[in-house]
């Protein structure tokens, strides 16, 4: 055969020793890359949600209603804009509409300078289209009475699901880290929660409440909108 006398490179086990050494710390700097990466995604994603939350605030303060209830939209921010009933609830479909008062709700805020997205974008009520986007991935919207341990009203951040917005978005773990930078990372109880997405395949929470172990977005974060 044309390879009978073809001699490989000898190498020591000193050699291989060394090689491997520095393999390891590629693939740890990679690796530690990565996650300041991650951790800096998470910290400007607790800094959108503290934004809306004194935005929030500050256009009820202002005046006296909800963004997206407020019933003289048109008349404050302009003909475009889509005026609440005043209820005093935020309803309607979260996603994949510019009517309801649950994408005027971002649209509210917008119009009043409170926060720099909105409508400004095309109002489709998509993210990025009338619907903020977050900085993991998805985007935010609020729904009202998710379930019965989720009453009132709340800033969902997670992906699109049907006319919703609660699809899995966050691991386990990047749910428990904004859990615990928010409030004390009980994803059950308080002003902060977590909760299996809609249409997960995995689950992002045990029976018993606490997080999985998964590494698939599987999470779903619920912020409880001052009142």
């Amino acid at each position: 055969m044309m390879y009978k006398n073809l001699k490989l490179p000898a190498y020591s086990i000193a050699e291989l020793a060394i090689v491997l050494v520095v393999i390891g710390i590629l693939a740890g700097g990679i690796m530690k890359g990565q996650a300041m990466i991650d951790n800096a995604r998470i910290k400007a994603v607790v800094a959108q949600i503290r934004d809306y939350q004194t935005a929030i605030s500050t256009f009820q303060e202002t005046f006296y209603a909800l963004p997206g209830d407020f019933s003289q939209a048109q008349e404050v921010f302009g003909k475009k804009a889509v005026n609440g009933n005043g209820d005093g609830v935020v309803s309607g479909p979260s996603y994949g509409t510019a009517t309801s008062e649950a994408v005027a709700f971002w649209a509210h805020l917008a119009g009043a300078k409170l926060i720099p997205h909105g409508a400004s974008k095309g109002n489709r009520g998509t993210f990025g289209y009338g619907l903020p986007e977050s900085r993991l991935g998805g985007g935010f919207t609020v729904a009202y009475n998710v379930d019965e341990s989720l009453t009132g009203h709340w800033l969902v951040l997670g992906t699109a699901s049907g006319s919703t917005g609660q699809g899995g978005l966050l691991t386990p773990k990047q749910a428990m880290q904004l859990s615990k930078m928010l409030e004390d990372g009980d994803p059950l109880t308080g002003d902060v929660q977590v909760r299996n997405g809609q249409g997960a395949g995995a689950k992002c929470l045990k029976a018993d409440g606490h997080y999985t172990d998964s590494d698939e977005k599987v999470c779903t974060l619920f912020v409880r909108v001052p009142a």
